[in-house]
């Protein structure tokens, strides 16, 4: 294995990539279910990290899975839900009824346990440059939430709330946007947010209300056209409100775009998928292709609770991190001083945090200012040649969630990215460093040992043949 500084070839492919990463862009252009958006039938569940099959997945998620097949119709008691997944579900191409499928092999990323099913409506970006697209699933709120492993009835009952109400709704609203007034700029909402205090991930509060001010009076001018009541604008304008983290179906889907964008630069070991399925936690860097390098997930260390909190937190699990591999996350910290709060850093620590950054880090985001720190712009973009010849690891900022399903939060931790995950990619990167057919390069294909930390190869070719924007 290679230890010394990247070469200069794989040096400027990751600035190459990083580029493409920081010109993507990002609108809203719809809501609609899954199997319209993406083609998903009922018998794929997308979960979010890297491919596992049930009979290695965590409590979180096999709550979660259990879950979706109630919501699906294909069990009617957690027994029966249970049953079905532990003699069928398996991973993609298995053969298996139902199939298990990273929801990242189809430009979704979910937070938390949260799973994907035909029925599940998801927020719809696109980069208008590229026509590339991404969907995050709308954000359940708090309480027993299914992206926290919950499958009690009142999950059930409020996600089809928010399938029958509240989806149709918010998607009358985004059509009324677009039709009058054009496709919402979601990444120049997400630039302003960082001026307002919030980094992307921990905390999303001012892009909340920002999408409630664009959204809101179209809800109100199509609701009686649609068959609503003003009482369901009032209940989904109360959901929404009381929701502080709902743009995180927002700003998860842009970082998704920014990330796949700089995807199949040959010899690039640029990051561009950090996540966990809460056994698993993987890597993918834009020279690999999609292969997953995969390592055990790590737990959260959750601040100030007691030592009997620390033993009852799962592994981190979701797909958040995604905004940690595009310059924001703890890489923006600074402009937030609610996250910061939450995970009790100081600006003086902060401060050290971002000059280890520095040293993995391939750019510098312009468009992402950190005055707190007197600087004029947050590192960005992790390559995995600087981790391993420096040994420094990426934090993230997580929530530390309770063992048992449905428990829920029990605080915010940072966690750093195993080491072993970089050091596998690396690893297939090296010998190509100065050749002409690195991964990642057309034609290329790259596999790797489970046990070594490689994963499998997960394709965009559905990605490829894209829906149409409006339902015809």
């Amino acid at each position: 294995m290679k230890t010394e500084n990247p070469t200069g070839r794989g040096r400027e492919g990751s600035k190459a990539a990083v580029r493409r990463m920081l010109d993507s862009q990002a609108q809203l252009i719809n809501l609609r279910p899954a199997w319209k958006a993406i083609g998903l039938d009922r018998s794929t569940f997308l979960h979010p990290g890297p491919p596992l099959e049930w009979e290695r997945a965590g409590s979180l998620l096999r709550g979660s899975l259990m879950g979706a097949a109630l919501l699906e119709g294909l069990a009617d008691s957690p027994p029966e839900a249970e049953h079905l997944l532990s003699r069928s579900a398996g991973p993609a191409a298995s053969g298996q009824p139902l199939l298990l499928e990273p929801g990242h092999r189809h430009g979704v990323v979910v937070p938390g346990a949260g799973i994907v099913t035909a029925s599940t409506w998801l927020m719809e970006l696109q980069d208008p440059t590229t026509g590339r697209r991404a969907w995050s699933p709308l954000h359940e709120g708090h309480g027993a939430a299914l992206r926290h492993g919950a499958f009690a009835p009142e999950t059930i009952h409020r996600l089809r709330w928010m399938h029958g109400v509240l989806a149709p709704m918010v998607q009358m609203a985004i059509w009324t946007v677009v039709e009058n007034i054009g496709p919402i700029d979601v990444q120049e909402m997400l630039r302003e947010t960082t001026f307002m205090g919030d980094e992307g991930h921990l905390n999303t509060r001012a892009g909340t209300l920002l999408l409630m001010r664009e959204l809101v009076p179209a809800m109100l001018a199509t609701a009686s056209s649609a068959g609503f009541t003003s009482s369901d604008v009032a209940d989904a304008a109360n959901f929404i409100c009381a929701d502080e983290d709902f743009f995180c179906c927002l700003s998860l889907p842009v970082c998704k775009l920014a990330a796949d964008a700089a995807r199949g630069q040959p010899g690039s070991g640029l990051v561009v998928a950090m996540s966990s399925n809460g056994t698993d936690f993987g890597i993918q860097t834009a020279g690999t292709g999609h292969e997953w390098f995969v390592a055990p997930a790590p737990v959260p260390e959750p601040v100030e609770r007691s030592e009997n909190d620390r033993r009852q937190v799962a592994p981190v699990i979701g797909d958040a991190a995604i905004a940690e591999t595009v310059g924001l996350g703890h890489c923006a910290l600074a402009v937030s001083p609610r996250a910061r709060s939450l995970l009790r850093v100081d600006l003086d620590t902060l401060a050290s945090q971002i000059k280890r950054f520095e040293q993995i880090c391939v750019s510098d985001n312009p468009a992402l200012p950190l005055p707190a720190l007197a600087r004029s712009a947050s590192p960005t973009g992790f390559d995995a040649r600087d981790i391993r010849r420096t040994g420094l690891l990426p934090l993230l900022g997580s929530w530390s969630l309770g063992l048992v399903p449905g428990s829920g939060p029990l605080g915010v931790g940072v966690v750093e990215a195993p080491l072993e995950t970089f050091e596998t990619a690396v690893a297939l990167l090296a010998p190509y460093d100065d050749a002409e057919d690195a991964p990642g390069s057309s034609g290329s294909t790259s596999s790797g040992s489970t046990s070594s930390g490689a994963g499998t190869a997960e394709g965009f070719d559905d990605l490829d043949d894209l829906p149409p924007t409006q339902e015809g």
